[in-house]
């Protein structure tokens, strides 16, 4: 008996645990992409477009002619780029229209996921010069330098944030070339904000979501993540159930007879003992005798009288 007990627990604990790890592993199989980072997979990489991670930048380099390292600018934090050549830890990408930057940092970027739609790209804005200011381009040997003045300077776009000779700068694309501009000297073309007080915002992909108004029309909601919430309750619920119907505890009747129980708590009883044909007849005998058996409630017949008189 105990070993039919052990037998179903076994049973039933076998069962909990293939549902437990049915659930976990479907669980995962439905899970956004977006939760596993290209860092947190088995480290290898391809050519292809990637992210820079929430809450850091990366450094972007590039070498002169004579073999010398320089940073250049940073890329602002959830903005692309495309990495073109792998070359060990060395990773050349191509960024806002220039492709002889290398990046070293792989722990700092991310492959892209569901939640990475077009259009992919780095951070780029229009500026003007709020003063006279020097330009510093750079060419293959260094850097030579030139003056703008705010009437005659060309369009100047944003490139990235950067340092030149200790001075905080933006590198920035002018009139076909490139190189720093002080950013005390910049402003945002449209609205005039000073470039040492304008807050590089996250990618559209990585803004925080805005109320929208009751007026408006709301946006439909993901069928993809509707259908995940669907599978996912539809498994993990009855899986529940399953397991609360296995380990519910038996409800036995009222006068429900357990054998077992009755004769080791109060010792075997004669009529559940084995007995042989022969046995049977003997015991029948004795109970058709004993009924026939006629005790007088008097004092003149002895309590023991037998009365064998048949009837």
């Amino acid at each position: 008996m105990v070993n039919i007990v052990k037998g179903a627990n076994l049973k039933k604990l076998s069962i909990l645990v293939i549902l437990l790890i049915s659930v976990t592993c479907l669980t995962f199989a439905f899970m956004p992409a977006s939760a596993v980072s290209h860092a947190e997979t088995d480290g290898t990489y391809q050519l292809g477009t990637y992210r820079v991670k929430n809450n850091v930048s990366l450094d972007v380099y590039t070498r002169l002619l004579n073999g010398t390292e320089i940073k250049l600018f940073e890329i602002p934090s959830t903005y692309y780029f495309d990495v073109t050549e792998i070359d060990g830890d060395v990773f050349y990408i191509k960024y806002n229209g220039l492709d002889d930057l290398y990046v070293k940092d792989a722990s700092n970027f991310v492959s892209l996921t569901d939640a990475d739609k077009e259009p992919l790209g780095g951070f780029t804005i229009e500026l003007s010069l709020s003063s006279d200011a020097s330009f510093y381009v750079k060419g293959r040997s260094g850097f030579t330098t030139k003056t703008l003045t705010p009437a005659e300077a060309p369009a100047i776009t944003f490139i990235g944030k950067g340092e030149y000779d200790g001075t905080s700068c933006i590198y920035v694309r002018c009139g076909g070339e490139y190189g720093y501009i002080p950013t005390s000297c910049l402003k945002t073309k449209d609205g005039g904000v000073a470039m040492t007080d304008y807050i590089i915002d996250l990618h559209p992909n990585y803004r925080p979501t805005v109320v929208p108004d009751k007026n408006v029309e709301t946006k439909a909601a993901d069928p993809n993540k509707l259908t995940r919430i669907i599978l996912i309750v539809g498994i993990v619920v009855p899986a529940l159930v399953i397991v609360l119907l296995l380990f519910k505890p038996s409800k036995k009747g009222r006068y429900d007879y357990d054998r077992n129980s009755t004769m080791n708590d109060y010792g075997a009883s004669p009529y559940d003992r084995p007995r042989s044909r022969y046995r049977d007849d003997y015991d029948d005998g004795r109970r058709r005798d004993d009924y026939r058996r006629d005790r007088r409630p008097d004092d003149d017949y002895d309590d023991g009288y037998y009365d064998n008189r048949r009837y």
